[in-house]
């Protein structure tokens, strides 16, 4: 089928029966969205189009507006999660019966919906587009609050990627919660020492290449040194000059 729509993706037209009738008492119908892909129907001769007819008036215009607001380059995942709540709610639907009448496959609808399901903390950073729907998906599978508002915070500082939060998940499911530091502090001293001597560095490797990965720690400087000391020994710490590789 073609599709007036510039860029859209190729959906169904969406209609409601009317109280009229034709001379031959045939029910017509009203187009509540897809005028364009209509015309470049007829344009092309086509004789049959896809359509979705409504019986509620009301519902036709939301799966309507539903399915253009999720073509927009500004909707956020929280964004849909909530209309498609409000969907459910207002018409009693499964979420099988919502994915057909957005015109979503059930594991677009799934993902979003188990962000209002998650913690608060995760749906936020996505409302305020600090993190993506992926890395909010892995920060959700911790059902610890604390650790997971934690790994939300380190996430959000860090820039982390699905794949780092994943690796974060994967040791608190083996290991559970790590003690959560306060690295205010420990920050703010950061950013005093940047401000003076440029961005931070790894104390191993004397980089500040990859800085998502780079952690703040809190440790006695002895014992720091001490570290330092045993490992030069080895021989496994980069010279400062020496590319680094993650």
């Amino acid at each position: 089928m073609l599709s007036g729509d510039e860029g859209s993706a190729v959906r169904p037209i969406s209609g409601e029966k009317t109280a009229s009738y034709t001379p031959d008492r045939a029910p017509l119908y009203e187009i509540v969205a897809g005028h364009r892909r209509y015309k470049a129907a007829c344009a092309a001769g086509l004789k049959d189009a896809p359509c979705l007819i409504f019986t509620d008036a009301t519902l036709a215009k939301h799966a309507a507006m539903s399915a253009e607001n999720t073509l927009r380059e500004d909707v956020s995942p929280a964004e849909e999660a909530y209309w498609y709540a409000e969907l459910i709610e207002k018409y009693d639907f499964t979420e099988e019966q919502l994915g057909k009448t957005v015109h979503k496959p059930l594991n677009y609808i799934y993902t979003r919906l188990n962000l209002l399901k998650g913690n608060p903390a995760v749906l936020e950073a996505v409302q305020q587009r600090k993190i993506g729907l992926s890395v909010a998906s892995q920060l959700n599978r911790v059902d610890n609050d604390q650790h997971c508002r934690y790994l939300t915070y380190l996430a959000v500082e860090g820039g982390a990627t699905a794949k780092m939060v994943m690796e974060w998940v994967t040791e608190y499911k083996k290991n559970g919660p790590s003690p959560v530091v306060d690295i205010t502090a420990f920050k703010e001293a950061g950013a005093k020492g940047a401000a003076d001597h440029g961005p931070a560095k790894c104390f191993l490797c004397k980089s500040n290449s990859y800085p998502a990965n780079i952690v703040w720690v809190p440790i006695h400087d002895f014992e720091r040194d001490q570290i330092l000391r045993q490992i030069e020994s080895l021989g496994t710490v980069p010279a400062q000059d020496e590319e680094v590789k993650p």
